[in-house]
Order: C-alpha cells, then sequence, then structure tokens
C-alpha cells in the first residue's frame, strides 16, 4: 500500500482518512485547506490510502474492487477482501499513524462509491475502527445489495449503532438516471447505452 499524508494546520488532533489516494488525495487537502480558511475545520491530517505503482485512480480499478468489496463476485477477480483491509487499518495503519503523529487518533472515514462500500462495511462490522463516517454514493449494489442482508444479520443482534455518519447520495443516482446519462456520451465513448450500467456509483 502507499500511504499519503497532507498537513493541514498545526497540532492536529483530527486525521481524516480516505480510500483511493490516488485520486482523491489532492482534493481532499484543497478541500480542507479551504474550509480552515473561515474556521470551518480544525487543524487536521489527511491520510489517502493508495497503491505504489498507480500514477491514476483509474489505474486502481482491479485492486479497489479487491479491497473495498466485503465479498467475492465472479465478475471481479480477488473480490471480497474488506475484512483484510480493515485489519490493516487497525494493525498496520493506525499503529503506524499514532508513532508518527501522536494525538491524531480522532479519526474520520472518508469513502466514496466502493469507498463508500467499504465504510458501510465497516460501519456494520467494527464501527469503532473510527469516530465518524463520511459515506459518498455507495455501491450498495454490489452482489444483489449483499450490504443490506448484512444490515439485518446485525439488527437482528443490535438494538443500536453508536456512530456518527454522513452518508449522502444524489437524486440521479438509479438506473434510470445512469441510462440518461449514459445516453449524452459520444459514441465512440468507453461506456455506451449498450453497456449495463451500474446500479449506483462503481
Amino acid at each position: 500500500m502507499r500511504v499519503f499524508v497532507g498537513h493541514c494546520g498545526e497540532e492536529p488532533r483530527v486525521t481524516l482518512v480516505l480510500t483511493d489516494g490516488n485520486g482523491l488525495m489532492g482534493l481532499a487537502v484543497d478541500t480542507v485547506r479551504l474550509m480552515q480558511i473561515p474556521g470551518l475545520l480544525p487543524s487536521m491530517l489527511v491520510v489517502g490510502v493508495g497503491y505504489p505503482d498507480a500514477a491514476v485512480v483509474t489505474d486502481t480499478i482491479d485492486r479497489r474492487f479487491r479491497h473495498l468489496t466485503p465479498t467475492p463476485s465472479r465478475r471481479n477477480e480477488g473480490s471480497g477482501q474488506a475484512d483484510a483491509f480493515v485489519r490493516f487499518f487497525r494493525t498496520e495503519l493506525f499503529p503506524w499513524l499514532d508513532a508518527r503523529f501522536p494525538g491524531a487518533d480522532d479519526r474520520i472515514y472518508f469513502g466514496h462509491s466502493l469507498g463508500g462500500l467499504f465504510g458501510v462495511h465497516v460501519l456494520l462490522t467494527e464501527p469503532d475502527t473510527f469516530g465518524r463516517f463520511i459515506i459518498s454514493s455507495p455501491s450498495l449494489w454490489w452482489d444483489h445489495h449483499v450490504v443490506f442482508e448484512r444490515e439485518a444479520q446485525r439488527a437482528a443482534t443490535h438494538d443500536d449503532l453508536a456512530a456518527r455518519v454522513y452518508l449522502g447520495i444524489g437524486a440521479l443516482e438509479t438506473d434510470e438516471g445512469r441510462r440518461l446519462e449514459t445516453a449524452k456520451l459520444p459514441p465512440d465513448h468507453p461506456t455506451t447505452s449498450s453497456t449495463p450500467p451500474c446500479q449506483g456509483s462503481c
């Protein structure tokens, strides 16, 4: 794994941890710093988890399916290793961060699309991994909406989920909405109307 670290202020007590570091790190750091100008955010670290040999996020697609999905799929070889990825966070990444940035242990998770699915998985299986969650357009369609089965299983044995969560989904993030957007693309675009769209973000 490759770990990106952005320093946004002095003596941070908060760490924003995000997946898809190869594609989202710059945007996340810039957003945090802009929001700090009017005092909307405190001093914090931004930590992106990515891959050492990937220049851009499109180079990480296969590995995203491997690390960010909770169950294996025949269509994505090696997928379904989210539990192992959670262990990486808890047993390797967090001790590494604690040794270098003591005191910045108020951790917030951010994940988009498959990263959002991973966030929901962590929320349902080991919610104490992070103090807060920001889940953006999670790929809840994965494996025939298996995450809803997981939620039902948890609800059968728990009557509460002590977590602070912001979850955002766009109004057009439906099969119909994606078909409308796909229809606007040029005919030679890799994604065409003949390609079944994802039911949710990819």
